[in-house]
């Protein structure tokens, strides 16, 4: 089947990005969202420069992302869209293409989703716990949490992670404003009070038909953060933050001079 119309979930790591792709997921006619281009299932083929492999690999997620209406769509973190674009020019024959005219030939008629959150310092520290407990979504569905490796508090690699997500905050922000996008922007923190507006004004957005009735959207991953995220957050906010910033550049300074 032909895609009619596609549509990217454009995302950072731990911004509710899961939540509104499994949103969509679920109406069953608003494509499939999901981390195709994530390092775990594309890394080896960009560093092998596989471009045969990548290219049947891409051709498998344009079926599986797609829904019966010809909808398609995917959730692509900065870092997977960045690797995507210097591959696709370096081996896939698109050196002369533009970012739009790349993606649009993957993804015909592309629609952008920007999900972010306000608070980044508790997007930080939700991403410091999932990656100690490696546990990153968690369905409604399952009757009991999975056990939890006790995570350790590490006020530094909570500054560096925040650091990471402003510089990628940043990186989207100029591509959009770059290739001069019409982008539909969710705010995480509101988009957990008001899902089914939301949700509704996205599919207009997109000009999917139907338009779903608030009670066919579904819900069916589960609120991750508990008192744990709240005492890192009052933890963290006791360290001097100019403090943070000099021992991580000590340490980025050392570690480049002992690699020399």
């Amino acid at each position: 089947m032909a895609i009619d119309k596609s549509y990217i979930i454009c995302s950072i790591g731990r911004s509710g990005s899961s939540l509104l792709a499994s949103v969509l997921r679920n109406l069953g006619y608003c494509g499939n969202p999901r981390e195709y281009f994530h390092p775990n299932k594309v890394t080896n083929l960009m560093e092998n420069n596989d471009s045969s492999a990548l290219r049947n690999y891409i051709e498998e997620i344009l079926k599986k992302g797609l829904t019966n209406n010809g909808i398609f769509g995917v959730k692509m973190h900065w870092e997977h869209m960045r690797d995507f674009l210097r591959f696709t020019r370096k081996n896939l024959g698109y050196e002369n293409k533009t970012d739009l005219e790349i993606i649009n030939d993957f993804f015909p008629n592309t629609h952008f989703i920007y999900i972010r959150r306000e608070n980044i310092l508790k997007q930080a520290i939700s991403t410091e716990i999932a990656q100690q407990t490696q546990i990153w979504h968690q369905e409604i569905s399952q009757n009991q949490k999975k056990q939890l490796k006790k995570p350790n508090f590490n006020p530094l690699a909570i500054y560096r992670i925040q650091e990471g997500i402003k510089r990628h905050e940043g990186a989207w922000q100029r591509f959009f404003r770059q290739n001069d996008l019409d982008v539909y922007e969710v705010i995480y923190e509101n988009f957990c009070q008001s899902i089914e507006t939301t949700t509704i004004d996205i599919i207009k957005f997109m000009k999917i038909e139907p338009l779903p009735e608030p009670n066919q959207i579904q819900v069916s991953l589960q609120k991750q953060s508990s008192n744990l995220n709240e005492r890192w957050e009052k933890y963290y906010n006791l360290f001097p933050k100019i403090l943070l910033k000099n021992y991580s550049q000590l340490r980025s300074q050392l570690k480049q001079y002992l690699n020399r």
